[in-house]
This record gives C-alpha cells, sequence and structure tokens, in this order.
C-alpha cells in the first residue's frame, strides 16, 4: 500500500502544478477577439511596451513567418535581436539549450546590452525583417527597422495563448535595453476588423 500512495501523489503534485500554473498565468485561453482595437486595448492595459511596438503579420506573411521562423527556431517566443534588417546576433548555445526558459533570454539579450561593439563573431545574416511586411497592429502602417549604429531591435512572438507568462521578461528587457523591443503577435490578427 506504501509504494502505490507514492506515485499518487506524485500525479497529484504535478497535476495541481500545472492547473496553478495555467491559472497564474493564464494559460492556455481561448482567442476570442473580433476586432485589432479589442486586441491592442488587451496588449495596452497589460503595460508590457509601448502600444507603437506592437506588431503583427499580414495574411500572405502570416504562415511564412510562422514556417521559416517558427518551426525553424527552438524558441516559439524569443525571435532574435536584429542590429539592421537582415544583421541579427548569433544565439549561444547556452539559450539555444533551453530557449524557452525566461532567465536564459534576459541574460543573453543583458549580454548584448553590455557591449560597446558588437564584433563581426557575434553576427550574422538571417532573415530579413523586411521581407516579413511587418504591421503596426495600432496604425497598420508598415514596420521599417530605422536604427542608429549603436542601438539593436529585440523581437519577441507573442500569442494570446502565452497568457501573461513573460509579460516580466518584456517589461524587464524593454527598462533595461539600449535596443528597441517591439513584439510580433503570432494570433492571426489580419483576420481581424
Amino acid at each position: 500500500m506504501k509504494y502505490l500512495f507514492f506515485p499518487f501523489l506524485i500525479v497529484i503534485f504535478f497535476a495541481g502544478c500545472k492547473i496553478y500554473t495555467e491559472k497564474k498565468f493564464h494559460l492556455n485561453k481561448k482567442y476570442s477577439f473580433e476586432k485589432k482595437d479589442d486586441y491592442l486595448k488587451y496588449l495596452i492595459e497589460r503595460k508590457i511596451i509601448d502600444e507603437n511596438n506592437f506588431l503583427y503579420l499580414d495574411s500572405i506573411n502570416y504562415f511564412k513567418f510562422i514556417t521559416n521562423e517558427i518551426k525553424n527556431d527552438s524558441s516559439i517566443f524569443y525571435w532574435n535581436s536584429y542590429k539592421n534588417d537582415s544583421l541579427c546576433f548569433n544565439k549561444t548555445k547556452w539559450l539555444t539549450q533551453n530557449a524557452n526558459c525566461k532567465g536564459r533570454i534576459e541574460k543573453e539579450i543583458e549580454n548584448i546590452n553590455t557591449m560597446k561593439i558588437y564584433p563581426d563573431s557575434l553576427l550574422h545574416l538571417g532573415s530579413k525583417v523586411s521581407s516579413y511586411h511587418l504591421l503596426s497592429i495600432k496604425n497598420g502602417k508598415s514596420f521599417i527597422i530605422n536604427n542608429p549604429t549603436e542601438e539593436f531591435n529585440v523581437f519577441f512572438n507573442y500569442s494570446f495563448y502565452f497568457g501573461n507568462y513573460y509579460d516580466d521578461l518584456i517589461r524587464n528587457v524593454y527598462k533595461k535595453s539600449q535596443g528597441k523591443v517591439f513584439i510580433i503577435s503570432l494570433d492571426p490578427i489580419y483576420q481581424l476588423k
């Protein structure tokens, strides 16, 4: 009887932990927005970053981005940090071993922040940000990277399904970052009115 009780406790602990985590971080909620304005209002109320920095993909580029970037990367949340439209930072092996870990993502970006000069060994040509024709959720205008040489851009992917699990990380990076922080919605915003 004693041997049956211990596995039962483990199952209860992990099942309870999952329920607690889903409730605490509002994970796995059903996406039910009908208007872009409502979606933007929801994001603004979360006080994550400036409302001008929320981006989305049009219908043509949505699937291209999901296929090329999300499926081929180990992180669904942190896309990358870009120096310009196509020059991005190499992700460290330490980050790629657990690419969705909030602590590792934050440390990776902090390391980039502390550099005054970016050695060529840390940079590579990545996907052109402009090739995805990102649009501002606020005004529908095309997003263009326009950076002075000392800045970089941090891109996070976001989904309503993530709940508020990554909100503190985004806020911290936004406050500490010398660069600009943007959120690309993985939700199908192009379908909203």
